[in-house]
């Protein structure tokens, strides 16, 4: 579960930590998952909330699409975030517009199921 040099040498902030200077930090003997990038950060006040900033670095390194809605959840000395699953849009007008976003971002469309499967109704009734 190491830092790759690569990630540590392109990071440049004094924010990004080691995973070892992490794990020593942490009180609690909970096991982390292999990640590609660390970041310290403090809580923050936001109104009577608390809030935490997330860098373009740690944004880019999950994978969030930094307008999404995401899923919180929360464990003794532990806040998970994670991208939360997008709605289906039935409005077809804009479906168009989602197929180039998503080639943009590598996502290949899904093979059709049912390709090679025919029955009785398939071949008379249609």
């Amino acid at each position: 579960m190491a830092v790759s040099n690569k990630m540590s040498k392109k990071v440049s902030s004094k924010r990004i930590i080691h995973e070892t200077e992490f794990s020593t930090q942490l009180k609690r003997g909970k096991s982390l998952r292999e990640a590609k990038l660390f970041a310290k950060s403090k809580i923050r006040a936001i109104g009577n909330s608390k809030g935490v900033i997330l860098n373009n670095q740690i944004m880019e390194a999950a994978g969030i699409d930094p307008e999404s809605e995401i899923i919180i959840s929360a464990d003794i000395g532990v806040i998970t975030i994670y991208q939360a699953a997008t709605s289906v849009n039935t409005d077809l007008l804009s479906w168009e517009k989602q197929f180039k976003k998503v080639a943009k971002k590598g996502i290949k469309p899904e093979k059709d199921l049912f390709e090679g499967i025919e029955n009785e109704f398939d071949s008379n009734e249609w």
